[in-house]
């Protein structure tokens, strides 16, 4: 009988054991999350960020084109012109905004609530465009109670008009690094989405 005590005794240890190291594991990354969580960037960290980010995938594309340094010369500053085309593209599509069912940005004022710039995701990219643009225009109509349906098609019509105009000079950077590539490279300028 003494052995069968023991026996349970050993077997309840390792348990118990077993369960505090699951336990302190799985509390673990939840509190590594809660630190990057806490650590918010300012918007110049994240453009620093982005901007290293976008210089390295830059580096590996040169490695993975195998480009003479001769040949990246030409190539890098097209890469880079595409690059950056299709980023203002992306400012204007609309991606990543979270509209609410009042027309607002997610954490936006409420028309009529007296607040300035556009906050939100939304205002966030909406900033980022000149003052003119029609992006900021059409944002500014549907912050306004007395926008009229005129002037919202207006300004629909002004966007798009706009967005097209970016999407054809983007075409026309991409055809251009086209003409400058292998088929190889070519190929894989398609697979990541810098050709289409």
């Amino acid at each position: 009988m003494g052995k069968w005590l023991w026996l349970v005794a050993i077997v309840a240890l390792v348990v118990s054991i077993g369960w505090q190291v699951a336990s302190q594991e799985g509390a673990e990354p939840r509190a590594r999350g809660e630190r990057v969580r806490r650590a918010r960037l300012s918007p110049e960290e994240m453009r620093q960020r982005m901007e290293q980010r976008q210089r390295e995938r830059i580096e590996r594309m040169r490695e993975e084109l195998k480009a003479s340094a001769e040949d990246w010369q030409v190539l890098g500053p097209a890469i880079q012109k595409v690059l950056d085309a299709q980023q203002e593209i992306r400012r204007y599509t609309g991606r990543g905004m979270m509209m609410g069912f009042g027309g607002r940005a997610r954490g936006a004022p409420a028309a009529g609530s007296g607040a300035g710039a556009p906050t939100g995701r939304t205002g966030a990219r909406v900033r980022e465009v000149a003052e003119d643009s029609p992006l900021r225009s059409l944002s500014e109509l549907t912050r306004q109670e007395g926008a009229s349906p005129a002037q919202l098609k207006a300004a629909l019509a002004k966007l798009r008009k706009d967005r097209e105009a970016k999407r054809a000079a983007l075409k026309k950077l991409q055809k251009s690094l086209q003409e400058l590539v292998t088929p190889r490279q070519e190929a894989l300028l398609v697979l990541s989405g810098i050709l289409e």
